[in-house]
Formats: C-alpha cells, structure tokens, sequence
C-alpha cells in the first residue's frame, strides 16, 4: 500500500472532492496515481465481482461477433464489442488491484481520473474516497 509522503498531493474538483495522489512520470507528460485509501479499497472490493462479471460478459459477446455466428454481424459491430470487452477488462483489472490496496502494477496503475470515471460508470457517487467532500 502507498504511503503518504512529499510526493503526495492533494486533487481537488469541482464538486469539491479532494483525492490524494502521486505524481507518475508518463509519455508525454506526468500523470496523478491515486493514492489508495480504505475507502476507496472497499468501494473496489464491493464494484469487483460487478466488473468481472461484465468483463466476462462483454469477452463472450466480442468473440460471438467475431465468429460470424451473430446475424446483425459487421466488421463495425466488432470493433465496438471487442472495444467495450477491452475497457471492461481494463475496469476489472484495475479494481482488483485498488480492492488490493494497490493503484499501480506491472503494466498499468489507476489515476484520479480513472477511478472518478469508474464511480461514474458503475452510478457511484463522484466522491468515494475523497479525503474531504
């Protein structure tokens, strides 16, 4: 788990939430890891088994696209079912890690923006794990 030290800055919006966060050196700029509180890992933890169901889901319905089976198949169709099964990948694999504890790993980590994107998609308020609301 990361710990609170003089990397770590506050992030604050509109709505007046304020994240924590660590700054990340990034191609083409610099970006803000979310510092993982136990907020933030329960409200991962209680979303997880949603986004790996979806993900399982959305992996099944690209690979019937794909295997030409479905009649409204088009190359268009595809495309978005395997975009929509990559994104939802890309959710279950990042609340794993933040249920975790964690908001970076091998090949990717978690920004406030990612995890503000993810309450908004599963209708969570914008200010889970916000240090002050």
């Amino acid at each position: 788990m990361t710990t609170i030290d003089q990397t770590t800055l506050p992030v604050k919006f509109e709505d007046g939430s304020i994240f924590l966060a660590t700054l990340k050196d990034v191609p083409g700029g610099v970006a803000r890891v979310l510092f993982v509180n136990a907020e933030i890992r329960a409200a991962a933890h209680r979303l997880l088994t949603a986004a790996q169901a979806m993900a399982e889901a959305t992996a099944t319905r690209s690979s019937f696209y794909k295997s030409g089976n479905h009649p409204l198949r088009s190359s268009q169709n595809a495309k978005d079912a395997q975009a929509a099964a990559d994104a939802a990948e890309t959710r279950s694999v990042a609340l794993y890690y933040l249920a975790k504890g964690e908001s970076e790993w091998s090949d990717g980590f978690v920004d406030v923006q990612d995890w503000r994107a993810m309450l908004q998609f599963f209708n969570q308020p914008l200010n889970v794990g916000s240090i002050k609301a």
